[in-house]
């Protein structure tokens, strides 16, 4: 969720707290009901010249898997998001209708504390938290398919002096691969300035075995020795050998390297299934 998201679904909420302070009177009515539809109309206009130009890039924002995917990683704005149509499509049905003082006092009153849960949620997730969805098992054991997690973004963890990323910790990021439009989870490992290997189903970091408890099983490659540039990373999944993590990624083409600014925050704890809650290191 953009910043400008952010200010447009606040707006909203703001906006539609006023129309319900408004005394109904007919002209008023006429007038709320025009605009909203003039905006209504203007907004399909824009987005249906927009698809005509751009429906290449449509159709792949479309498939079910990707919108699958976005919502899972994505749940609140998700959420917030719909609850913010559902309640525009209410209110213009609701200005049909002759409205009471009591009738717009009692709406008031009932959405206010909703829509205020909902704007202080999305300030949460946009700038705080936000949620994860595990779609694979290159996490294994630490992380299990279909685990939600809860992902602290580098805001906060600045505040609690946890961020740059340190080794061990758990991170969501853009991986530097062509054409890679999804989210990876990983392990940071190498840390900046560094020089790691893998070699004899260890890691090696300025030629010390790292000892790594959370590993499915030892990796069965060799990688390295490499040195890491200041703001970058190395980060593997704890199932080394099904992991397409830095040791993969020159492979097919790619730096190993993940820079600082492709991070989007470090998992902070497991929050569903509840068999499963558990907090993460910091």
């Amino acid at each position: 969720m953009s910043a400008s998201q952010l200010v447009f679904l606040t707006s909203l909420v703001a906006i539609v707290r006023g129309l319900f302070s408004l005394k109904t009177v007919p002209k008023t009515k006429v007038w709320i009901g025009a605009a909203f539809d003039t905006l209504f109309f203007a907004a399909v206009a824009v987005i249906a010249f927009f698809y005509y130009k751009h429906h290449q890039e449509f159709a792949f924002y479309l498939q079910k898997d990707y919108i699958r995917a976005w919502i899972q990683n994505n749940l609140g704005t998700f959420v917030f998001g719909l609850a913010s149509l559902v309640l525009l499509v209410a209110f213009r049905f609701a200005l049909l209708k002759e409205w009471s003082p009591a009738f717009l006092k009692g709406a008031y009153e009932w959405l206010d504390p909703f829509m205020m849960a909902g704007t202080i949620a999305l300030i949460l997730i946009t700038y705080f938290v936000r949620t994860y969805y595990i779609p694979s098992e290159s996490m294994v054991p630490t992380l299990e398919v279909h685990d939600y997690i809860i992902v602290a973004k580098p805001f906060v963890l600045k505040l609690f002096h946890a961020y740059p990323p340190r080794r061990d910790d758990i991170v969501v990021f853009h991986p530097p691969l062509p054409g890679e439009n999804r989210e990876f989870i990983k392990r940071v490992i190498g840390l900046p300035g560094e020089t790691l290997s893998v070699h004899d189903s260890k890691v090696f970091i300025n030629g010390k075995p790292l000892t790594e408890p959370y590993i499915k099983s030892p990796p069965d490659y060799t990688f390295g020795p490499i040195s890491i540039p200041l703001g970058n990373y190395l980060v593997f999944g704890d199932n080394r050998r099904n992991s397409e993590d830095s040791h993969a990624w020159p492979e097919i083409g790619s730096t190993p390297f993940l820079s600082l600014q492709r991070i989007e925050g470090t998992a902070v704890m497991i929050f569903f299934p509840l068999s499963r809650f558990h907090f993460f290191r910091h």
